[in-house]
């Protein structure tokens, strides 16, 4: 095994701009939860809380630790495996949502970073056979993954920052001094680089990874940004498909998904109070580049998409599944 390193992602929190979401309610479409299925065990410790990644449900439990592990669970809700996260010689290692997912044959992809001996932080992504039995880690420094997906052609995306010793953290995110390189990039199940885009000159806010998001379908890769205030999609071998604007913070999102019609979904609160908890579902216009919602309903968390079925959870004990038509 070999190893990379990252950088702290923080957990996104659910709420949104009410003046934003109040005036994309034209247009709306119906969204019917059409099954519930409970999760069995329940996960572990009310940690980040996980994803759907090519058609399994993903969390992890003591994310920051010497082990994390990750728990796979299947579309009947049966825990199906449970791998430790191995990065050798670290005695901490840190691992958040949207920084692990699944392949469609079973591999595990992870991203973080790991403490060793001093108190230097290494960025890594690791790789682990279906089994379990084989991990792969690559150190990926100076790059640090904060984002991360399987392409449905089994290719690992990543979106990250470069570290350098002019970089500072200020307001608890790291601001760069303006040093250009790609942000999205590539790798196959071995670590090695397949391609890059998106200059990080063309992004001028200060921190446009922060909080960033990758989704998959079956023809294509999105790159939702809710710093730089974009949702940018690609073709399988990296070219730009499109780029749309949006109006939502960093602490807006909860979940967002892409779907193998072409539909691209976000979850965002309808109250910026926070004292309902009612969230809306948002999906993308190309066409016009707009965002237009549905109707409120309890707080939902969008883990993702299946098919053209969303799954999302509200109690995390369990994951449901919303038809978007």
């Amino acid at each position: 095994m070999t190893i990379r390193n990252d950088s702290i992602a923080n957990s996104l929190r659910v709420a949104t701009a009410v003046a934003w979401v109040a005036a994309q309610l034209s247009g709306a479409h119906a969204q019917t939860v059409v099954r519930t299925t409970p999760l069995s065990p329940p996960p572990r410790g009310g940690e980040p809380v996980g994803i759907w990644s090519c058609g399994a449900f993903l969390q992890v439990e003591n994310h920051d630790s010497g082990t994390p592990t990750l728990s796979v669970y299947d579309q009947s809700g049966a825990e199906v495996q449970r791998v430790a996260v191995q990065i050798p010689g670290a005695r901490l290692v840190t691992t958040l949502d949207n920084h692990f997912a699944r392949s469609a044959d079973g591999y595990l992809a992870v991203t973080g970073w790991a403490y060793g001996l001093g108190d230097r932080a290494a960025n890594f992504l690791a790789v682990i056979s279906p089994d379990g039995a084989n991990q792969t880690a690559v150190r990926t420094d100076p790059y640090a993954p904060k984002a991360l997906t399987f392409a449905s052609d089994g290719s690992i995306w990543t979106a990250g920052l470069e570290k350098n010793a002019d970089g500072i953290y200020k307001e608890g995110i790291f601001k760069e001094p303006g040093a250009d390189y790609f942000v999205i990039r590539r790798f196959d199940r071995s670590g090695k680089l397949l391609g890059s885009a998106v200059p990080r000159g063309l992004l001028p806010e200060p921190a446009p990874l922060e909080g960033s998001r990758l989704i998959a379908s079956k023809d294509r890769v999105g790159w939702f940004s809710p710093m730089a205030r974009r949702y940018t999609e690609f073709s399988l071998d990296g070219k730009q498909l499109g780029s749309y604007s949006h109006n939502v913070s960093i602490y807006d999102v909860a979940g967002i998904a892409l779907c193998d019609d072409g539909g691209v979904w976000l979850s965002v609160k309808a109250d910026p109070s926070g004292k309902t908890g009612e969230t809306i579902l948002m999906s993308l216009d190309r066409e016009h580049g707009t965002w237009s919602g549905g109707n409120r309903r309890p707080g939902v968390y969008l883990l993702g998409c299946t098919g053209t079925t969303l799954v999302t959870t509200s109690t995390w004990d369990q994951l449901q599944w919303m038809a978007t038509h």
